[in-house]
């Protein structure tokens, strides 16, 4: 076949479903699958979303659409099949989160790690030939907002100095992309990340450590609310000098881990917890958040 020529083969409903964005792909038993929308309008209004999965042998004789074990609220966007075993991303929520998933049957889906990625609701994993994962390059395309310029040139001819994009050298953004290396990391990491970095998008940090996060790995992160990309409030300068003395101080010196240090700050309890460092750090209290892992 040429492709130029296309005929119908099978039509596919579901009373009261969108079955919406319907997306191919083959199992390692040779069957067609498809993985579709899912929104569910009892008397035409919207109630909830269930991403559905069909299979077929032949392409003409479908089996009913199946919900796929995720959650309700989740939509599975595309499923790439590797060694056997599914993978895909599914959305969901306002504002719109995404996780990396995986199953084997194609109906029952397992989370592996959530996503912290802006615009990758709509991904699409891939495996390259030595089995590494790659499902986006998130922060090449994304803005440098201290200027209003895309970080493209950067990555291409200033610090990065990749000489093209990531479409023409895939293999060295992906040997150099932190997240796809998490595994390997063995020394404690603080991170400092501010939600007004205007450098390097806060969303960044928060996948990084995230990712960190669900491999266990001694990690921890401390957010100055309203800070770019470095620390301007006293304050908050004065708390970062405090923070970093005592990290130090229990990892090189091995004097005992302060509590903010193995357990983290709930937002909930922030307030009291900078209350409670008024004599480590005097004047006025920063807004701190922070986050670890044992």
């Amino acid at each position: 076949m040429t492709g130029d020529r296309w005929q119908s083969e099978a039509l596919i409903r579901e009373s009261g479903v969108d079955l919406r964005d319907p997306h191919l792909s083959i199992t390692p038993d040779n069957r067609l699958m498809i993985i579709a929308g899912g929104s569910y309008y009892p008397n035409g209004e919207y109630k909830t979303r269930r991403s559905r999965a069909l299979f077929s042998r032949d392409g003409k004789a479908w089996s009913r659409p199946a919900p796929v074990v995720v959650e309700d609220g989740h939509w599975l966007w595309r499923v790439t099949w590797h060694k056997g075993v599914a993978y895909g991303v599914s959305k969901y929520g306002d504002p719109r989160k995404v996780r990396l998933v995986s199953g084997t049957g194609g109906v029952q889906w397992k989370t592996i790690t959530e996503l912290a990625v802006p615009g990758g609701d709509e991904t699409t994993v891939r495996f390259l030939p030595d089995d590494r994962m790659t499902g986006m390059i998130s922060m090449y395309s994304s803005v440098y907002r201290n200027t209003g310029s895309a970080n493209q040139p950067i990555f291409e001819s200033s610090q990065r100095r990749f000489t093209s994009g990531y479409s023409d050298n895939l293999d060295a953004y992906v040997r150099n992309s932190p997240v796809l290396h998490a595994q390997k990391v063995q020394t404690p990491l603080m991170i400092l990340h501010n939600d007004k970095d205007g450098a390097i998008d806060f969303t960044q940090g928060v996948e990084y450590f995230s990712t960190l996060r669900r491999l266990q790995k001694p990690v921890i992160m401390l957010q100055y609310k309203g800070e770019n990309h470095g620390l301007r409030v006293p304050a908050n300068q004065k708390d970062y000098l405090v923070r970093m003395r005592e990290y130090f101080a229990h990892h090189l010196k091995g004097e005992s881990a302060p509590a903010w240090l193995t357990g983290g700050v709930p937002l909930l309890k922030l307030s009291d917890h900078l209350d409670g460092r008024e004599n480590l750090t005097a004047r006025k209290q920063p807004d701190t958040a922070t986050g670890a892992v044992n």
